[in-house]
């Protein structure tokens, strides 16, 4: 986009006015001496028949000067003069060069900044150029040497100035005039008071204006005595900032207030980084944000202005093969509203069918066949699908040096700032109510905050996000509300499932949810506040292949069903898998995590685990992780093998005789220790039940009033009574209890005992 602002010039002793309209293509301009040498915007009309022209590349600026009048010509001691201010600073004077110019043509100029070097050419002897350099340590302009690209005629100025002779800045201030050295000298310049340059004898009043030299595809706009700043690395910036340039890549940086990148300036956040502006972000120039396989940076702006542009290199995995779901990635645009085949023309490294290199690994699920789609550029309304805020696809980049494993995609767009709505659609059957949708800001997101704004946006035991590890087995991380401090933050541009309450929802992401980050996909921070555990038990081969399932603890849960806590795991007809069911009213539904009163492992709890998987493969139970307090014990128990194994001490080892599936042979057992052997008084209790008899026996003295619980091997508890402690025998009625092995536990205030009972 072009911006036009009015600037000024003298040529001789006439005075000219014209507007100055400036754009910046970013191209090398090859000198002929005619105007063809640039750009058609990129020129300014004077209205002495004389036109100016400026851009510049990623290595040099370039100046023209053209007359165009038939019979006009440049006089061979007119003087085209350039002032440049390569450190620009917020106060204009407070650089590292001088206010006062060379001395030319019987004057010092007075400048409004401290520029740095002075570029001059004229005509005369086949264009004769200079370059000054003001040296702070002696305050005396010099003469280096340099060398430079110029074409001169009595028609034509022209000269190309390296940046690396101008100290590289990545913005600067500049002014241009023209003094004349005969009949006395002297300068002149353009006395319109809406035009920021004025001179008075030798005193300008006023400049030009900042811009940034630093990008390939952004127009300066009008820059009108705005201080900038050159470069801001690694700070904090100030409200009101004007920048050239912005690094951002060691850590997390904010503004409180409006900043502004001029036109031509750059950003660039790097991975793990982030700059939060509790205002409005102005960019008239080009933000760049980077990302590696385990980090990924952030731009959190209250609100967004400006004509610039904004990337996101955005790391995605890798594939072997298009329709392969191993090692794809599930993705969403930080950055909306490029079409896909602008997307696709952007990243030749997308992989592709190389049959039919106009397919590509990229499409959203489609739910009417339960299939992810490939899109076509060939085909145009997969061309023109628009990349909308919130969507999600299915992904893979080709891995491309340095890279070992996937490679970075380039998203364009818009910054989303507000609040997104995604319609989730419940299409029938299992299959056709997941939902893929994604993070739609350039930022982490808090999950804990996104599941509980969609709570009931859900089904009540898929409260949670289900994002995608690449994983050979268990390739489905579950994220849910456990436990009550565990915020896991989600990735700028990450895809992820969700599955609909019944008849669809409106699922909302908010920009609160923003927050700078620098983890991997899916990564929990963790919390040590509050009350809180969590044990993960794990299932493993010999191949070797893993699974795990989690049981959390937390001060919220019940022992029933808990929406946004006890989650389901997403494939139940996996055939490798483990998984519990909850421990009261259970419906069946088999879960990837439950969580659980976090009091009650100050007595004994015991969760139904179920395990799906083909005969004949070695299994390994195991404790993986575990925050749980040192007093807990937590046993496996195989009620078929009639074994029970203490996890914190070993694992449970066993190759069964046939395919596992189900619930019925596997429990949990959480129970907390006694602080002594020693301090029991309920070990010597005899616990039985007489062959057809309908009761339970407790033989044996209790010091105290106790209570005895009667559990299923599901864990369900079935039954609860007093036992009298002035008794020698109790008798429990059991006769309304089916034929098989029950759980009995008997509770004092000091000690427990726990026995498995058959009854007949």
């Amino acid at each position: 986009m072009v911006k036009n602002y009015t600037s000024w010039m003298l040529l001789a002793i006439l005075l000219i006015t014209f507007n100055f309209s400036y754009s910046q293509s970013h191209h090398t301009v090859t000198f002929t001496g005619n105007t063809s040498d640039f750009n058609p915007n990129e020129k300014i009309s004077g209205s002495n028949g004389v036109d100016y022209y400026v851009t510049f590349n990623e290595t040099t600026m370039y100046f023209g000067a053209f007359n165009t009048n038939p019979s006009g010509s440049f006089n061979p001691f007119d003087h085209f003069t350039i002032y440049l201010d390569t450190d620009p600073q917020p106060i204009t004077t407070s650089g590292t060069g001088s206010t006062d110019g060379v001395y030319w043509d019987n004057k010092i100029p007075s400048l409004p900044f401290t520029a740095n070097h002075r570029i001059v050419i004229r005509p005369n002897n086949s264009g004769e150029s200079f370059h000054h350099k003001y040296n702070v340590l002696s305050n005396n302009w010099e003469t280096p040497a340099h060398s430079s690209i110029q074409y001169a005629t009595d028609k034509a100025l022209e000269i190309a100035v390296d940046l690396d002779q101008i100290d590289n800045p990545k913005g600067l201030y500049f002014s241009m005039f023209f003094s004349y050295g005969g009949g006395g000298g002297g300068f002149f310049g353009y006395d319109n008071p809406s035009y920021p340059i004025t001179f008075n004898g030798s005193d300008s009043s006023g400049y030009f204006g900042g811009i940034g030299l630093t990008t390939s595809d952004c127009n300066p706009t009008e820059h009108v005595n705005r201080p900038i700043l050159h470069t801001l690395t690694n700070a904090n910036p100030t409200a009101g900032g004007k920048y050239a340039h912005i690094e951002i890549n060691d850590g997390f940086y904010s503004v409180t207030g409006d900043i502004e990148v001029v036109a031509g300036g750059t950003v660039n956040i790097g991975a793990g980084s982030a700059l939060t502006v509790a205002g409005n972000f102005i960019n008239n120039g080009e933000v760049s944000l980077q990302s590696t396989s385990t980090s990924y940076s952030s731009l959190i702006p209250t609100s967004v202005d400006g004509s610039g542009s904004y990337f996101y290199n955005r790391f995605v995995n890798s594939t072997a093969q298009v329709g392969n779901t191993n090692q794809n990635d599930m993705i969403s645009p930080p950055l909306t509203g490029q079409t896909f085949g602008e997307f696709a023309a952007n990243n030749p490294n997308l992989f592709e069918n190389p049959n039919n290199t106009s397919q590509k690994l990229f499409g959203p699920y489609n739910k009417t066949n339960a299939e992810y789609q490939i899109y076509d550029t060939d085909i145009p309304a997969d061309a023109n699908a628009v990349l909308a805020p919130g969507n999600g696809y299915r992904a893979a980049a080709k891995i491309v040096a340095p890279l070992t494993s996937g490679g970075l995609l380039t998203f364009t767009g818009t910054i989303n700032t507000g609040i997104i709505n995604k319609q989730i659609l419940d299409s029938g059957p299992r299959s056709r109510k997941w939902n893929l949708i994604g993070n739609p800001y350039p930022s982490y997101i808090s999950s804990r905050q996104l599941i509980q704004d969609n709570l009931f946006a859900l089904d009540e035991y898929y409260g949670s996000i289900y994002g995608y590890n690449g994983k050979e087995t268990n390739a489905w991380t579950i994220i849910d509300l456990n436990d009550p401090v565990e915020d896991v933050l989600i990735a700028p541009g990450q895809g992820f499932y969700v599955y609909s309450e019944t008849n669809g929802a409106t699922f909302t992401f908010d920009p609160s949810l923003r927050t700078p980050g620098d983890t991997d996909d899916f990564i929990p921070l963790r919390s040590t506040a509050g009350n809180n555990a969590k044990f993960q038990l794990l299932l493993s081969t010999s191949t070797p292949e893993t699974t795990f399932t989690n049981i959390y603890f937390n001060d919220v849960a019940t022992l029933g069903q808990d929406r946004g806590y006890d989650t389901a795991i997403r494939n139940p007809s996996s055939r490798f898998s483990i998984y519990s069911q909850l421990v009261l009213g259970d419906t069946g539904v088999k879960l990837g995590n439950q969580a659980l009163p976090y009091g009650i492992l100050s007595s004994e709890v015991i969760v139904p685990i179920g395990i799906d998987s083909t005969i004949g493969q070695q299994l390994t139970l195991s404790a993986s992780e575990s925050t749980l307090p040192s007093t807990v014990e937590v046993y496996f128990e195989d009620n078929v093998a009639n074994t029970s194994t203490l996890l914190n001490e070993t694992n449970y080892v066993f190759t069964p005789s046939g395919d596992l599936s189900g619930i019925g042979r596997f429990t949990l057992r959480f129970t907390n220790k006694p602080l002594s052997l020693n301090d029991s008084d309920l070990d010597h209790l005899k616990i039985y039940s007489p062959r057809n008899s309908g009761q339970l026996i407790v033989k044996g003295n209790i010091a105290e009033k106790s209570e005895l619980d009667i559990y299923d091997l599901n864990g369900r508890l079935l039954k609860s009574v007093g036992i009298n402690s002035n008794q020698a025998v109790n008798s429990i009625d059991v006769s309304s209890l089916s034929t098989g092995i029950y759980i009995v536990r008997i509770n004092s205030n000091t000690s427990f005992k726990i026995k498995k009972v058959q009854i007949n």
